[in-house]
């Protein structure tokens, strides 16, 4: 009979628990949704890409976290990190090798999937930057 006065009062409770988290769902929801497609897609990479390609595109995610805080939570950004951002992006491009730079590529013939697996893992390395914002946002 306790055990039952205790499971209805834990119930009660966290029925009316309808608060919790109010006014964070909307980060809460796209930092899930962007965590999970960013899961998925790099592992759609790696069966497409070299697992060290891969990796150094979503390296590029703090980099790119910096620009983001100064446009979406208006940080301050000197000088230094514009170039750093630049410097990060430009090696994304020699990494990624793009055959309207550089010519054809055996990456590009030998899997033909390859060239959606790169953009995939750039979009990717954008939520992440993006995920690492929303954070911030929900840190208050």
């Amino acid at each position: 009979m306790r055990y039952d006065k205790i499971r209805s009062f834990a119930l009660v409770k966290a029925l009316s628990l309808g608060h919790l988290f109010a006014g964070y769902r909307a980060p809460l929801l796209l930092r899930s949704v962007f965590g999970s497609f960013g899961v998925l897609v790099h592992f759609y990479a790696l069966k497409h890409m070299p697992q060290a390609d891969v990796s150094m595109l979503s390296a590029g995610a703090p980099a790119l976290t910096a620009i983001f805080a100064w446009f979406i939570l208006k940080e301050k950004i000197s000088a230094l990190d514009v170039v750093n951002v630049f410097l990060v992006v430009a090696g994304m491009v020699l990494i990624l090798k793009p055959p309207f730079i550089f010519g054809q590529s055996d990456a590009y013939s030998k899997d033909p999937e390859y060239v959606v697996a790169a953009i995939a893992v750039s979009v990717q390395t954008v939520l992440l930057a993006n995920v690492i914002i929303l954070l911030r946002l929900l840190k208050g």
